[in-house]
Formats: structure tokens, sequence, C-alpha cells
């Protein structure tokens, strides 16, 4: 599932996608993920989706709107939220930071 969600992180997967990739049902995927993970299947996905976001507002002038779809959030808005929530900071912020 990690391998898929890696794989894959840019795309609009659900948890019903990455479950019928490794063959459960998506609640036995989701009750053995936070097992295993401690985290939800979703908040894995997120997490890897802004590791990737923030990588590319270090590397590239992209607006934020593009970076955001680009690690497959459809939603500028959620992705800002998100990021704030993991990083500590606004997207803008964290690029400005990143680049001083």
């Amino acid at each position: 599932a990690k391998e898929f969600i890696l794989n894959n992180y840019e795309f609009d997967i659900t948890v019903i996608d990455i479950a019928r990739n490794v063959g459960v049902t998506p609640n036995y995927l989701s009750n053995i993920f936070q097992t295993i993970t401690k985290m939800s299947t979703i908040t894995f996905l997120n997490k890897i989706r802004i590791e990737k976001g923030a990588r590319l507002l270090e590397t590239t002038d992209e607006p934020i709107h593009r970076v955001a779809k680009s690690v497959g959030f459809t939603a500028p808005l959620y992705f800002s939220n998100a990021f704030k929530k993991q990083m500590g900071m606004s997207p803008l912020h964290y690029r400005n930071k990143e680049r001083a």
C-alpha cells in the first residue's frame, strides 16, 4: 500500500484505489494501515503529498496552485491548509524561508 501511494500520490487516488491495488477491502486496509503505521491511509497519503510539494516549493518557481495540483491536491486551499498543519507555515512562507 505504501509503495502504491509513493508511486501514485500525484493522481486522484482514494483508499478504495489503494485497497483494490493490494487486493483487500478498504476497511481492512484502513485497519491494518492504522495498526502498523499509527496513521490513517489518507493521513499518510497527504503526508507524502506535502513532502513532495515542499520539495517543489524549494526547487521550482511554479505557482502554489500548480504545485498543489502536481502532488495530487485538487483544491489549492486544501493543500495550503494541510501544508500549514504539517509544516507549521503556509506554502508561501515556506518557499520564502527556504530561499532566504
